[in-house]
């Protein structure tokens, strides 16, 4: 069995419940989730936590916790928050200038998964958001991103270390969201930072097998400005 984003019904299409809310200068909300054991094909009862926090200095964070109850269970979780720094609609994110501070890509065969080996990075490997015949781009890289929008804003993108990052573009076909507006094919992107999938299948792969005394933990922090 193989499974990619989670499952026929990942976390993303379940109803989470709020655990605590704070208002204020500094705002954050968390969620919780309990994944029953078998759910999705996956082993264990698993309780998840999310917590999103508007901090000082223009920072966005979010904090990702997992904690197994009965049985060891492997843990891969990514955010797949989209963004466009030129702000509601404002059209494609194809003239983005991304910058990825890595020193290896991770290839994918047919079915996304990784077959294996890193190749290292020994020179600047440029990607175009162009490339004729491109239906995503899916490096895994280390740790930190920057994506700057020439008209107006910088955005970079840190993280607690893990063992990669996707860059991927929004694919999808029109549809009317905020204010009536259609965003159209490549209006936005990602930044996931996340370990390896199908870690359990590749011994020279970092372990992402939890147990029931351990504590997953992946920390994103956004920081913002804008260009002068």
């Amino acid at each position: 069995m193989m499974w990619f984003s989670g499952g026929h019904r990942g976390f993303n299409q379940v109803i989470w419940d709020v655990r605590e809310r704070v208002e204020g200068e500094f705002p954050y909300i968390t969620f919780h989730y309990h994944s029953f054991d078998g759910e999705q094909g996956f082993p264990g009862d698993l309780d998840v936590f999310v917590t999103y926090k508007i901090d000082e200095d223009y920072t966005f964070s979010v904090t990702m916790r997992a904690e197994p109850r009965n049985k060891p269970t492997p843990i891969n979780l990514a955010q797949h928050s989209y963004w466009n720094l030129g702000g509601h609609a404002s059209g494609t994110i194809l003239k983005n200038l991304v910058q990825i501070f890595g020193s290896h890509i991770t290839p994918v065969d047919r079915n996304l998964i990784r077959p294996g080996k890193s190749p290292q990075l020994r020179a600047p490997h440029m990607t175009s958001a162009n490339q004729d015949g491109c239906s995503g781009i899916d490096n895994g890289v280390k740790k930190v991103a920057v994506v700057e929008e020439p008209r107006s804003a910088v955005f970079s993108n840190c993280g607690q270390p893990t063992w990669g990052a996707v860059l991927y573009r929004e694919f999808y076909t029109s549809c009317a969201r905020k204010e009536g507006h259609y965003y159209e094919q490549h209006s936005a992107l990602c930044l996931e930072t996340q370990d390896f999938p199908d870690a359990i299948h590749h011994p020279n792969f970092p372990n992402e097998v939890y147990g029931p005394n351990d504590v997953y933990k992946h920390y994103m922090l956004y920081k913002f400005s804008i260009k002068k």
